[in-house]
């Protein structure tokens, strides 16, 4: 069993201005790597959060639809948002709508059985989950499994978010990062900052 943790949101992407026009996704990053390692074939347990609109509704049946085994926190609220605009040789740009405020701390045993563990984002840095994010890392530790971490940035991390990066760089097993994370990370030299990482395999992507 591989156990992912990350965010869930329905993407919004813009295809015409006037009037305007959007089609919608199920998007995360995380959830995004859950669907395609469930592809190739591995049982996939993905840990996140809906609220309980009926575009949450949508995104659990999406989840099943990609034979993911969700378990999903609950909040009395609509589901995050994304709205997203191509700009320049196709780069998104965003802008989040997130209503979830209680704190994230997946069910108890959410890890039994894993085989590895897989986070990152910016759910993993987020105040409001960074701390569950966390507790199931040193779940997934103590219980053997093999750990990696996906920075997935989209700014410049402050000084609170470099942190928590370092933490988890010092104690996971396997990084990927891509060239645009390296340059956040390491503006003056990206990619000797990633070879001087304490990660024991680190895989950096260039597209």
């Amino acid at each position: 069993m591989l156990v992912l943790v990350g965010e869930v949101l329905v993407d919004l992407v813009l295809e015409e201005e006037v009037p305007l026009r959007f089609t919608g996704v199920l998007g995360g990053s995380v959830l995004n790597t859950a669907s395609a390692l469930s592809r190739l074939g591995f049982a996939v347990r993905f840990l996140s959060e809906v609220g309980e609109d009926w575009l949450s509704a949508w995104s659990e049946a999406e989840m099943a639809k990609r034979g993911l085994e969700a378990r999903l926190k609950r909040h009395p609220t609509p589901m995050p948002l994304a709205l997203v605009r191509l700009e320049g040789e196709g780069n998104p740009r965003y802008s989040f709508h997130r209503p979830f405020q209680d704190p994230f701390r997946a069910e108890e045993g959410a890890l039994k059985g894993a085989k590895a563990f897989h986070f990152g984002s910016l759910f993993a840095l987020e105040a409001r989950t960074r701390g569950g994010v966390e507790a199931l890392l040193e779940e997934a530790l103590e219980e053997g499994a093999l750990t990696s971490y996906d920075p997935n940035l989209r700014h410049p991390p402050t000084e609170a978010e470099r942190a928590s990066i370092q933490g988890f760089l010092a104690r996971v097993d396997l990084l990927k990062l891509s060239l645009e994370d390296a340059r956040l990370l390491f503006p003056e030299d990206p990619l000797e900052g990633v070879r001087r990482l304490p990660t024991p395999l680190k895989v950096l992507t260039l597209g």
